[in-house]
């Protein structure tokens, strides 16, 4: 949760990392164990950092609804190194639930390869 936002009410998504694609599973239910009804759930902000456990809004990317998978290098362009990720969802008003557990990758440069011309 981030400073200056009401308390959640909905419990956090899951997050799965797979090679360049970060899987969103979203919560179906609210913190008190009653279950989300269909349409409550308004969108996903995904966070990321190269420091664990430490995310800001600048490094943050508005989903919209439809967030159940986002590709890492088009939807969030990053460099080579370790980066680490939590996603938020977010109903009508703008409230966002706790963050999700938090993923991990080691993105490496983009391959390159040389064109070869035939004469």
């Amino acid at each position: 949760m981030f400073l200056g936002q009401p308390v959640p009410t909905v419990a956090a998504p899951t997050v799965v990392i797979r090679p360049s694609r970060i899987l969103i599973f979203p919560p179906t239910k609210f913190i008190d164990g009653s279950a989300i009804p269909a349409g409550y759930v308004a969108g996903a902000k995904i966070y990321w950092s190269n420091t664990s456990k430490v995310y800001s809004y600048t490094n943050s990317k508005d989903l919209g609804i439809n967030y159940f998978s986002v590709t890492i290098g088009t939807t969030i362009p990053l460099t080579s190194g370790i980066w680490y990720f939590v996603v938020t969802v977010y109903d009508s008003a703008g409230n966002e639930s706790i963050a999700s557990n938090e993923v991990a990758g080691n993105l490496s440069p983009a391959m390159s390869y040389p064109s070869i011309s035939i004469t």
